[in-house]
């Protein structure tokens, strides 16, 4: 009995990881995370003129559907050219629902992730992936009997006229050879019943849609948790989480590693003053541990730390050291069941169209009307909503 209760533990832990791929480091922005239930209702699709793959193609971002609670915006050329860069992308070939003979490795086709969350307990997903995709040999690859990294093979189903290629709650719908769809089965479906139904507005924080106007900002995100009461529990080990409301996020990934700056904001100034404190603690904690991070060979993770309070706002620039990230993905990859060797098992040379080897990470944009970074190489502080 308890080895089936480990056996089944664990693959909660690896489908729970395997969603999180498909959207990219939404783990950062949602620590609560769980898993979504296959038999999601949605809204029946309607008919009407149905987006074209120019209309797909032109602005990804409309595919993406409102009410998110939660975005992502990640560019995953720099990402993945990054001091982190090879960890992730080892991590994405094990827990991508592709198989490796349908010829797809992100470092090299993935251009650009547009990822939505639309619940904290039900991890309902959908991310918009650009680059290059084929989709004839992905379609023959997801044949039913392939097995995929995750250890299934890919399911097919119809939905609002697309093929759907599923495992395990999780997949993928390629739109054009140019923009695909993943997440689980309920975030990929309410984003083909925009494709169907011929809408083609964009449906996003208005703050995140000034931040990734600027396509040269590699990192831009931000959640909501002003109604979600996950976070009580939570705050009892991390007294800045309390009276929390949004976040808001840039970044980069230049040296030392990966730079962040945002906006906390809290229900009123007193909590914001609080949220600041409980931050100082934490970074007085962290460096107190550093001798036993050092002893465990990862050295010390926050390069820095700024924090200022202005009314309900928390503003931050947090820089950490890659090699210190490096090792730390890597004992979390193995944790997992990711090996240190890439995953390209039974992958069909010459399959795929290639891209430009990544170059070097782009800067991220400022904020308008936020002040200068105060720390090199760190990008300036995101606003908060009003």
């Amino acid at each position: 009995m308890k080895l089936q209760m480990l056996h089944n533990d664990s693959n909660r832990r690896r489908r729970r990881l395997s969603l999180l791929t498909a959207a990219m480091l939404s783990l950062a922005l949602l620590p609560a995370m769980g898993c979504s239930k296959e038999g999601d209702v949605v809204v029946k699709t309607a008919e009407g003129d149905e987006l074209g793959e120019r209309e797909i193609d032109a602005d990804p971002l409309a595919l993406l559907p409102g009410g998110a609670i939660g975005a992502l915006n990640l560019d995953a050329k720099a990402m993945f050219a990054s001091a982190v860069g090879e960890q992730l992308r080892r991590i994405a070939e094990a827990r991508l629902p592709i198989p490796a003979s349908a010829g797809f490795e992100p470092g090299r086709d993935l251009d650009r992730l547009h990822i939505g969350v639309y619940s904290l307990q039900g991890a309902d997903v959908a991310a918009v992936a650009t680059g290059t995709f084929n989709a004839e040999a992905i379609e023959v690859a997801a044949d039913g009997v392939t097995i995929t990294p995750l250890g299934t093979p890919l399911s097919k189903s119809q939905y609002a006229g697309r093929w759907l290629f599923t495992t395990q709650d999780i997949g993928f719908v390629i739109l054009t050879e140019k923009t695909a769809l993943f997440g689980n089965v309920t975030g990929m479906r309410r984003a083909l019943d925009r494709v169907q139904r011929g809408i083609n507005k964009r449906e996003l924080d208005p703050w995140l849609e000034d931040a990734i106007a600027d396509d040269n900002a590699a990192i831009v995100g931000g959640i909501d948790v002003s109604e979600h009461p996950e976070l009580a529990s939570a705050a009892k080990r991390f007294p800045f989480l309390t009276g929390l409301k949004s976040l808001r996020l840039l970044g980069n990934f230049k040296a030392p590693g990966m730079n962040f700056a945002g906006t906390l904001t809290y229900s009123d100034e007193p909590q914001a003053a609080s949220g600041k404190q409980g931050l100082e603690a934490l970074q007085a904690s962290m460096a107190s541990l550093g001798w036993a991070t050092a002893l465990m060979g990862f050295g010390r993770p926050l390069k820095h730390l700024q924090l200022e309070s202005e009314g309900p706002d928390v503003k931050f620039v947090l820089g950490l050291e890659g090699t210190t990230l490096r090792k730390g993905i890597d004992y979390l990859a193995r944790s997992v069941g990711v090996g240190t060797a890439p995953v390209r098992a039974n992958a069909t040379p010459g399959v795929g169209a290639g891209s430009p080897a990544p170059g070097p990470s782009a800067p991220v944009a400022p904020a308008p009307g936020s002040a200068p970074p105060s720390s090199a190489g760190s990008p300036t502080p995101a606003p908060a909503p009003r």
